[in-house]
């Protein structure tokens, strides 16, 4: 197994990288979860894509946005 490691203070955090290393990691931090409060992002397979557009008129719908070609 194998990660970037960078910590402070209040925080350890992993950069992993492949699935094994952040699997393995996962599964003892779950094992250890009474004692160690974590967080993980979502793979980036399962990540919804998200997007944001400036300028568009407040009476424009969503509707008429998705509509548009």
């Amino acid at each position: 197994m194998s990660a970037k490691i960078t910590s402070t203070p209040s925080q350890i955090k992993f950069n992993c990288p492949d699935e094994k290393s952040f699997r393995t990691i996962q599964k003892f931090l779950d094992a250890n979860q009474e004692t160690i409060e974590y967080f993980s992002f979502p793979e980036q397979e399962e990540r919804s894509l998200k997007m944001v557009i400036k300028g568009i008129p407040l009476e424009v719908t969503d509707t008429e946005l998705s509509d548009e070609n």
